[in-house]
């Protein structure tokens, strides 16, 4: 067999690995999703709770007492002297509430001169001791109703400073944690996009790697036409088509040297010796 057969040879394998391998482009790898384990998530994040309970509760408490210092001094600005007049109210409130039968000694003390003034003797009218029930009598009131009259006035200054007191809700140690399906739910996440960031890598290697193996398929056909018209140059045959060679006999040297100058192409002579 001659050198030149040997190309045939080689120019018709060119074509038929060609032919074979334009049209099976390699498919990207596919990226995986990591599953989520829903109790392993929760566990972690109870646990997680728990170790930051004390100082979400401090959190919590010097929150809201922030939040109030700032409602009042927003309602005093409203309404100067406020504070003071809530304070007040507080304590007649609390001094009915506390003692709704007492009457004020302010009364007592009046009823006392009045008697002293009119030489009234002891055990009649309204000088019998000042007792409570003695003094309510003369003065021609029950006693009964006396003291549930001052029950609903505390109750009464007690709506009043309620409805007027700033309103500020109350931040609970749990807003300052994590809660079990926030945390599952933004792992699912993180992981649905590591999928989709590693899926859009493997589609630009394989895309990469196609548009690689292409180029060096089409090099491989464009020098099939070269090498089947060195053929038919040297043989003064025809084009070797893709699929078999074909054994020819020896040619000259200085023939295959000529045709591959004109092909733009430099070789020995030997090269081309059986």
């Amino acid at each position: 067999m001659s050198w030149v057969a040997v190309g045939a040879a080689a120019v018709s394998a060119v074509g038929g690995i060609a032919n074979g391998m334009l049209n099976k482009a390699q498919a990207p790898a596919q990226a995986q999703y990591t599953p989520v384990n829903p109790a392993e998530i929760e566990s972690q994040t109870v646990n997680a709770a728990l170790s930051n309970l004390g100082s979400a509760q401090s959190l919590s408490s010097s929150t809201n007492a922030f939040n109030s210092q700032q409602a009042l001094q927003a309602l005093n600005t409203a309404l100067p002297g406020y504070s003071g007049l809530a304070s007040s109210l507080m304590g007649q409130a609390s001094s009915l509430a506390a003692n709704p039968y007492a009457i004020p000694q302010s009364v007592v003390g009046q009823l006392s001169q009045y008697a002293a003034e009119n030489n009234i003797n002891e055990g009649t009218g309204a000088s019998s001791g000042f007792s409570g029930s003695n003094t309510l009598r003369s003065l021609g009131i029950n006693a009964l109703q006396y003291g549930q009259t001052n029950l609903q006035t505390a109750s009464g200054l007690l709506s009043t400073l309620t409805g007027t007191a700033p309103n500020v809700a109350p931040t609970s140690p749990l807003s300052f944690m994590l809660s079990p399906s926030s945390v599952l739910s933004n792992q699912q996440l993180t992981n649905t996009t590591q999928q989709a960031s590693q899926q859009a890598a493997n589609n630009a290697t394989a895309a990469a790697n196609n548009y690689n193996t292409a180029n060096l398929w089409d090099s491989l056909t464009a020098s099939q036409g070269s090498m089947n018209s060195l053929y038919a140059a040297l043989t003064g045959g025809t084009n070797i088509g893709s699929g078999g060679g074909t054994s020819v006999g020896t040619i000259a040297p200085s023939t295959a040297n000529a045709e591959i100058s004109a092909l733009g192409g430099t070789t020995g002579a030997a090269s081309f010796m059986p």
